[in-house]
């Protein structure tokens, strides 16, 4: 009976963390009976039984890395020959309940042997909700450079407190609960792509009256009351749970 009052404190963390230097700002709308996929809603999906997305008429059932605590899908324009390039008009951020016993301050009802923290976990789905990835570079990844234009370094040795103590970061261990609080670095990021002075002033549905609130970002000329034939691409980000050696 927990789990809403702490996705509100996840909600809040980067609500509060970035007020100072960014208009973003994430409103929750209560509960919805609503599946992944785009649909202009955004929601936070509780996975108990199966770690996977169900089957629809266009697409089968897809499963998930056993590994991953939580993973957030990200609706996109994929489109460089448009000013709205990169613009997100669709998130939503699932967690794992099968592999992991999702936990309040190391309580859970539920039985597997590594706790989720909902707060941890949640408040680094959310960063991925915002167009955050991560700060370095896993096994797997493909190169990328952040918004310097430097190389993403590799998670495989670094020690650098900047990439290991951020709430972006991609590893937990189990029952961790310091990504629930943002780091310097995050806040930065928020605040880069969201910037007060960009405030658009108002926040309208996405994709039509029905759709859910989002305020956009910097690199669009007018709200997003309806979709463009555009590019659209998916992005996936699995957020992996490292469990401590007993």
């Amino acid at each position: 009976d927990t789990e809403f009052a702490l996705i509100d404190e996840a909600v809040a963390s980067w609500n509060s963390g970035v007020a100072a230097c960014s208009y973003m700002n994430i409103a929750t709308q209560g509960k919805k009976s609503s599946e992944v996929g785009k649909d202009f809603i955004n929601i936070v999906k509780f996975r108990d039984t199966k770690w996977c997305r169900p089957a629809t008429a266009a697409d089968p059932e897809r499963c998930y890395s056993p590994a991953a605590a939580g993973l957030t899908t990200v609706v996109f324009v994929d489109d460089a020959n448009s000013t709205r390039d990169g613009e997100i008009v669709d998130a939503d951020i699932e967690l794992n309940g099968v592999d992991f016993a999702i936990a309040n301050a190391g309580a859970t009802g539920g039985d597997a042997p590594c706790l989720s923290d909902l707060k941890n976990t949640l408040t680094h789905e959310l960063g991925h909700f915002l167009g955050l990835e991560h700060t370095c570079l896993a096994a797997g990844d493909p190169a990328r450079v952040d918004d310097k234009g430097k190389a993403v370094p590799l998670c495989s040795g670094n020690n650098d407190p900047v990439v290991r103590d951020a709430t972006m970061y991609n590893f937990q261990t189990c029952g961790e609960t310091s990504k629930a609080s943002l780091s310097p670095d995050d806040i930065a990021a928020v605040c880069s792509v969201y910037p007060l002075a960009d405030d658009p002033g108002q926040c309208d549905g996405v994709g039509g009256s029905s759709g859910g609130c989002c305020s956009v970002s910097s690199t669009s000329s007018s709200p997003l009351v309806s979709v463009v034939p555009a590019l659209w691409a998916l992005g996936l980000v699995a957020f992996i749970a490292r469990r401590r050696r007993t």
